[in-house]
């Protein structure tokens, strides 16, 4: 083997080392500006009040499992809604906390919005406050509500309908009773976004979003060893990137001493 073909092949090794660096910066600053992004971000959490900023962005939703509700059922009741969603009580687009259970129907009754449940009535204010809840009901298991002809509340039951009377403490059998009974309502479009959002809108904090993305837990365990894996590569890369200067610092030194003692260049 000649010294000529000897010596390219450090050359074409060095080419090669340089092409290899390059592109492995590229792909590795994609990491670098993720890291900084988000850590510039979780730095000032508390400016930006990131943990009390909820992401909206259905697919980011689905992807950390908070899914927009299977079962709708809902009721007007006047102007209000009432919906229950996978069991969750809604009455517009507040949720009726500490209660739930399969909505039966939900009505205008005077100045309250009554809401049925199998066991028990919900008396609401017509801004979703809560005035009582009545349990102790004819009957085994409630059916549904409705209003008769001079708009008194009717409850069915498995045994029968019962009338109710004026303040809501007694209830009577009734017989062949016509009444307007309530029943689930259709809602627009723009209802539905509505409530799905409430469903889901705060289930997901950005602060908890840039943390996952800065550690790569958002994949799982697979994306915190792709971020180790991130971090291995940048230190090799400072590390050959050391060498690689030392390396050509090293050879132009060695080719200007070489110019400098080529044989002819004296006088």
């Amino acid at each position: 083997m000649t010294r000529q073909h000897k010596n390219k092949n450090p050359a074409r090794l060095l080419r090669s080392l340089y092409m290899w660096h390059r592109w492995i910066g590229l792909v590795s600053a994609l990491f670098v500006l993720l890291l900084a992004s988000t850590g510039l971000l979780l730095n000032h959490t508390d400016e930006l009040a990131l943990d009390k900023r909820y992401v909206t962005v259905p697919a980011l939703l689905e992807w950390y499992g908070i899914r927009s509700p299977g079962h709708y059922r809902v009721y007007r009741a006047g102007t209000q809604l009432v919906a229950e969603l996978d069991g969750h009580l809604f009455f517009d687009r507040a949720e009726l906390n500490g209660h739930s259970g399969r909505l039966l129907g939900a009505l205008r009754y005077h100045d309250m919005v009554v809401a049925a449940l199998p066991h028990q009535l919900l008396l609401l204010t017509t801004r979703g406050e809560l005035i009582e809840s009545l349990d102790n009901l004819p009957g085994t298991a409630n059916e549904a509500i409705g209003l008769d002809g001079q708009q008194q509340l009717v409850l069915r039951t498995a045994q029968g309908d019962y009338l109710a009377d004026d303040e809501l403490l007694g209830w009577n059998r009734a017989e062949a009773v016509h009444a307007g009974w309530s029943a689930p309502a259709e809602m627009s479009d723009g209802e539905r976004a509505a409530l799905a959002a409430t469903w889901r809108g705060k289930g997901l904090p950005l602060e908890r979003v840039l943390l996952d993305l800065h550690s790569g837990r958002i994949l799982g365990a697979a994306g915190v060893y792709l971020m180790d894996g991130a971090a291995l590569v940048l230190m090799l890369l400072a590390a050959s990137g050391v060498w690689l200067w030392n390396r050509r610092r090293t050879s132009a030194r060695a080719h200007r001493r070489k110019l400098r003692h080529r044989p002819g260049d004296a006088g």
